[in-house]
């Protein structure tokens, strides 16, 4: 998935993130020795930098299920009655178990979070994900009785 390429000590190392489908471009990555990470337009003669965020698996499937959930609430009453109600069922549900298993997700294998592009940055599409984050698992108290 990714080249890395040789770098100096104390010196961002960098590699060039490959696209998913291939029909996206490459994008470079640099990781700085304090571990920050930044990632940069591998086309332009500037690089400039890309506008990421981090997402959290929870945070991307929520914010489409609300998505969906606003839709159903556009509908007028008609087609609310034929579709509407539906849409709302399922992104309840889908909500409920999404959130379930994310909790089991963080307490099993730590909170995954999905750096994605923030700002349409030509030639690169806003909600790409770029990379990717594991913390830890929190320490979960259990009842020993």
């Amino acid at each position: 998935m990714t080249k890395p390429e040789v770098s100096q000590p104390g010196t961002p190392r960098q590699e060039t993130v490959q696209p998913i489908p291939e029909d996206e471009r490459e994008i470079i990555r640099e990781t700085h020795p304090d571990g920050t990470i930044v990632y940069r337009n591998a086309i332009s003669c500037s690089h400039e930098e890309i506008g990421t965020m981090p997402l959290t698996v929870q945070d991307i499937f929520m914010s489409h299920l609300q998505r969906l959930g606003s839709l159903a609430n556009m509908m007028h009453d008609e087609h609310y009655n034929e579709i509407g109600f539906l849409i709302e069922g399922f992104t309840r549900d889908t909500e409920r178990q999404v959130e379930e298993m994310c909790k089991f997700m963080d307490e099993a294998i730590g909170e995954i979070c999905f750096d994605i592009i923030t700002q349409s940055n030509w030639p690169y599409r806003t909600g790409r994900v770029v990379g990717v984050t594991l913390k830890p698992p929190k320490e979960v108290a259990h009842d020993t009785e």
